[in-house]
């Protein structure tokens, strides 16, 4: 990561740039005193991980449902699979992420998060379950989200009553 701060860096002050900037997707950092100073925006450390981690998602479904219609086994049959006896099916493990995804991002902006009916039961609604997610969170802006890094965030978990700051919050949720 650093290596190629550097070069963009470098890049920026060999085009005569007077204050040289690296910018990405979450980073932006300026040059002072021969140090690099980050600082990171919080919809850039938590939206578009998540956006990222549900597209991998939905190519990984796209896969089994291929290899169920290449191998004709019943798609049901996958949707509905436990790898353990102790585990949720593969719909549910999918329906948690997108739960996670749009309870943090909405929370964070201050919203209360949208209502899904966990009743996908084929790969065509999961997959439409992870497209609607990630709408959503295209639907948010960097300035509903961004300092949101003290924001107090509270959840009810089970029997009790669990308090984040922003950060450690969309730490949490990103991160799992």
């Amino acid at each position: 990561m650093y290596w190629l701060l550097k070069k963009q860096l470098n890049a920026s002050q060999n085009a005569k740039s007077r204050s040289p900037v690296v910018s990405s997707v979450t980073l932006v950092g300026t040059m002072l005193s021969g140090e690099m100073i980050m600082s990171n925006s919080m919809y850039a450390v938590t939206v578009p991980p998540i956006i990222h981690s549900l597209t991998n998602l939905r190519v990984i479904l796209e896969k089994a449902a291929s290899h169920a219609e290449a191998k004709k086994i019943d798609p049901s049959v996958l949707v509905h699979a436990r790898l353990y006896s102790d585990m949720f099916p593969l719909s549910r493990q999918v329906q948690i992420p997108t739960d996670v995804a749009k309870g943090a991002v909405s929370r964070l902006a201050g919203l209360e998060p949208p209502k899904y009916d966990d009743n996908e039961s084929t790969f065509a609604e999961l997959l439409a379950r992870i497209d609607k997610t990630i709408a959503l969170l295209k639907s948010f802006k960097a300035e509903q989200i961004d300092e949101t890094e003290g924001k107090i965030i509270v959840l009810l978990m089970h029997d009790k009553t669990v308090e984040f700051k922003g950060l450690a919050y969309s730490q949490w949720q990103t991160h799992r």
